[in-house]
């Protein structure tokens, strides 16, 4: 019930409605990170509030580096997760279909509409790798929870493509 539109002074915080929310993940001190891509609108809450939100189409979080990636057509901006700006990476393609911390929080990798793969290093900044992994969109991609921070799958997400493959760097 709290992830929804609510109204202060007359101003409107928060998703539009519920029923667009879709991502969500729970971080530290029982806060909620909410994402709508019917209103590009990425939420942290605290508690039943909204503490701020971010305009984005997709996010991940870092438990190890407390940040927040939100990404935005062809850039990711890193913030810490009390709203403090931190770094922004561009890719050279737009779209920006998912992005996802490795499990040390060191590197973060990006998946785009045109079959993309953009790996970053994130104390730096630096762009570490860019390859073609599909011939088209991908739909989703998730760290190995058992090996190391480099391994990863990715998965097509069109009718000619809905291949899974894996991936080291």
């Amino acid at each position: 019930p709290f992830i929804c539109d609510f109204v202060i002074d007359g101003n409107q915080y928060g998703h539009k409605s519920a029923v667009g929310i879709t991502d969500i993940k729970a971080i530290s001190n029982n806060r909620l990170i909410t994402c709508s891509k019917e209103d590009n609108l990425i939420c942290v809450w605290n508690g039943k509030y909204l503490q701020h939100s971010f305009e984005g189409s997709c996010f991940d979080y870092s438990e190890t580096k407390s940040v927040i990636a939100v990404c935005n057509k062809n850039s990711i901006i890193l913030c810490s997760d009390n709203h403090v700006f931190v770094k922004e990476l561009c890719s050279e393609s737009d779209d920006i279909m998912k992005c996802e911390f490795a499990p040390c929080g060191n590197n973060l990798v990006s998946v785009t509409e045109i079959g993309m793969i953009y790996i970053w290093n994130i104390d730096s900044g630096k762009l570490l790798q860019t390859f073609e992994a599909h011939k088209n969109k991908i739909k989703d991609l998730m760290f190995s929870p058992v090996d190391d921070d480099k391994r990863f799958v990715t998965v097509g997400g069109t009718k000619r493509d809905i291949s899974i493959r894996k991936w080291k760097f």
